[in-house]
């Protein structure tokens, strides 16, 4: 792989529109351990730019910027030895995580999903689509809200709990999701009783600001959800509530950083 074939790759990353955040997170930390393998790399700054040029392909799935980020850090961290090999390893063990991410948060999320549950979905969401499996019997109905067929209070009509997938968690609290996603939210907080919102979200989805954004604005093709529409966030540690992962969301601000930053 040269530097030609990088760029023609992530082209091709950034303009796949099937896939899901993890599955596109996959493809991107895949890519980049092709490219630590197969490209001469002696130094962490092209590992730098290698990593930046992969995760501008799709600043919106902050997944493949935290995993370059993982990369740089192994290899400016590393003290003796082949730091490009310590980099590649760190890729290879986080693109497995992203494989195993659906059935383990899927797994985490159990305790939250009541005794016949009618469940609202929305979307692709790997995760969500495990968790649901592997409750079996215990959901009853599940339905698919669709934002441009679907009257979102209709669709919440006996229902127990909303189960969605994002694409980020961000410093201040809030998720970055799919269109559709804040309409569906609002009219769950409006029911009385309100029905429980629960995101899943693996760690590598959290994110001090989202790539892209200016002047506070989203990018066209996600919503930005408040916290306060939030209830729970299933993650690989565990069951959180959006409050105890602002500060790791935060401290990730410095390396993003010296990500997007040329060194010298």
């Amino acid at each position: 792989m040269d530097w030609d074939d990088l760029h023609r790759e992530a082209g091709a990353l950034r303009d796949q529109r099937l896939g899901t955040a993890s599955s596109l997170a996959a493809s991107g930390a895949q890519l980049l351990h092709r490219a630590l393998s197969e490209m001469y790399i002696g130094e962490p700054e092209p590992l730098r730019e290698i990593a930046l040029t992969i995760a501008d392909a799709r600043p919106e799935v902050v997944a493949i910027r935290n995993v370059g980020v993982s990369a740089y850090r192994t290899a400016r961290e590393a003290r003796s030895g082949d730091r490009m090999a310590a980099a590649a390893r760190s890729v290879a063990r986080l693109a497995r995580l992203l494989g195993d991410t659906p059935a383990s948060l899927g797994r985490r999320g159990q305790p939250l999903l009541p005794e016949n549950a009618t469940v609202v979905t929305m979307g692709r969401s790997e995760s969500v689509r495990a968790a649901i499996e592997l409750a079996g019997d215990r959901i009853v109905v599940t339905r698919d809200f669709t934002p441009a067929s679907a009257d979102s209070q209709a669709v919440l009509d006996g229902v127990d709990i909303v189960l969605l997938g994002c694409t980020a968690f961000l410093a201040d609290g809030s998720m970055a999701a799919d269109p559709g996603t804040l309409a569906l939210v609002e009219a769950a907080a409006d029911r009385d009783p309100v029905v429980p919102v629960h995101f899943f979200a693996d760690t590598l989805k959290l994110a001090p600001w989202l790539p892209g954004a200016s002047n506070g604005q989203s990018p066209i093709e996600l919503d930005i959800i408040p916290p306060k529409y939030v209830d729970h966030v299933i993650t690989e540690d565990g069951i959180r509530r959006p409050g105890q992962l602002l500060q790791a969301a935060a401290d990730l601000a410095m390396w993003w950083r010296m990500l997007e930053t040329p060194e010298g």
